[in-house]
């Protein structure tokens, strides 16, 4: 059956179909390839029904339970455990029942442990392209519904897991409520004019190579709203259009805007464990230089803090972070890039410490009046000080000295006390110059 036919369908009628035609055939593979996946259908007490009609996918790939809720007209809403709004709606009265499922990879991590729950997550995908269609598992095509132009069509309430997307132009697409795109193709999505309450997750929204089409995700003419993408990949183009209220996780993200901006957007590097710290520090840098490109230095001063805070950490792996040098270096040169990497270590930590890496002036405020207190109590115990055990003139001194470098009414006669209240004094300039420069810079909002 062509694209168009089922996108011709009510979405009732493409359910239906999908549940008949299409899960059955992905259904057994899953249960073929999964471990332990007939003991979680038992243990949950699921079957087909259930899980054909209220989400594939999620049944399969969330990762915390599932509320399963019947409403007083019979409507039957797949909830996530943890949404805020779902204490409201069993305070309205609106649910007659509800159920709780543990997804099969949250359940196969909680009682099979980590091992083999990355084992099974890791081949759980997309795994080649033959003839412009996905393949999952290498052996099972997607569904094809894209590769064709839809105008004012209906989305709402399908079922677009474990489909294909490629090439899917959508002119003015509107639905009410979310679209789980899971587990799916969305290569050269593009939409038209406004749209809402997209969700991506482990969706290929990009890929390296020629297609034969447009690869980025357009959105073009419209505001786009509740956009949410989990491990996808996203390279978005937005053109004369605002991004607002949405969520990008994982660190394989690129954007370009024309005309545009974007608002309340969260952006996190996502939880895969092999991404290493400068990979992380580089998606921040990106996210960063969009804010600065709309000017809006508060945001871009958030995820500049977030940039530097894992170039600090990277420096703690330096034959990753360096990796491509670590392997071709003799001895002598390892050592040399670990001295080099735990140099820029104690820079890193210095500036985290002092100022939060410009991003947070309060610190010098906190790193000085540690400094004086320091000094105050040194001064006050050692037996060379001109006042030890005078608690009140030690901490004048101490005060004085980090401030004005001394008024010269005390000052120190044991050479060890005088080259300290010297650094004390160095101390006190560099602190609050750090202290004036950073407020200056995050008082100065364009």
């Amino acid at each position: 059956m062509s694209a168009e036919k089922f996108w011709t369908m009510e979405p009732e009628q493409f359910n239906s179909w999908r549940k008949q035609n299409d899960y059955p055939r992905l259904f057994e593979v899953f249960r073929k390839k999964l471990p332990h996946f007939d003991t979680w259908l038992s243990n949950e007490s699921l079957n087909t029904e259930i899980i054909f009609d209220n989400g594939f996918a999620r049944f399969l790939g969330t990762n915390e339970p599932l509320i399963l809720c019947e409403y007083e007209r019979g409507e039957l809403h797949l909830f996530d455990e943890s949404l805020e709004q779902l204490p409201s709606i069993r305070k309205a009265g609106w649910i007659l029942s509800e159920r709780k499922y543990a997804p099969y990879f949250y359940w196969l991590r909680r009682n099979y442990g980590e091992e083999k729950y990355t084992a099974a997550k890791r081949e759980f995908r997309i795994s080649s392209w033959r003839g412009g269609i996905p393949y999952f598992y290498n052996e099972v095509p997607l569904l094809q519904l894209g590769n064709i132009k839809l105008n004012r069509a209906v989305i709402s309430g399908r079922h677009l897991d474990f489909c294909s997307l490629d090439g899917l132009q959508m002119n003015n697409c509107h639905s009410n409520q979310h679209t789980y795109v899971w587990y799916s193709s969305a290569i050269g999505l593009t939409f038209y004019g406004s749209s809402a309450f997209w969700n991506f997750n482990k969706t290929s929204c990009w890929m390296h190579g020629d297609v034969g089409y447009r690869k980025e995700m357009l959105l073009t003419d419209g505001s786009f709203q509740d956009f949410h993408f989990k491990d996808s990949d996203p390279h978005l183009h937005l053109v004369r259009s605002k991004l607002k209220m949405s969520s990008v996780s994982g660190i394989n993200f690129e954007c370009i805007l024309e005309y545009s901006s974007f608002d309340s957007v969260a952006f996190d590097a996502g939880e895969d464990e092999y991404t290493n710290h400068l990979a992380k520090a580089r998606f921040f840098e990106k996210i960063k230089s969009l804010y600065s490109s709309i000017g809006n230095s508060v945001d871009a001063g958030r995820h500049f803090y977030e940039e530097q805070k894992y170039l600090l950490l990277a420096q703690l792996h330096p034959s990753v972070t360096y990796r491509s040098e670590w392997l071709k270096s003799s001895l002598l040169q390892k050592a040399k890039i670990l001295m080099q990497s735990y140099f820029r270590l104690l820079l890193y930590v210095t500036s985290f410490i002092t100022w939060g890496f410009g991003e947070r002036p309060a610190r010098s405020l906190f790193a000085s009046i540690g400094l004086i207190a320091i000094s105050a109590l040194l001064y006050y115990l050692h037996p060379g000080s001109v006042t030890v055990s005078d608690s009140w003139s030690s901490l004048y001194f101490s005060i004085v000295t980090f401030v004005t470098l001394g008024y010269g009414d005390i000052y120190q006669k044991a050479t060890p006390l005088r080259i300290y209240s010297s650094l004390e004094a160095f101390g006190g300039m560099f602190l609050i110059g750090l202290f004036l420069a950073g407020y200056a810079s995050k008082s100065k909002q364009y």
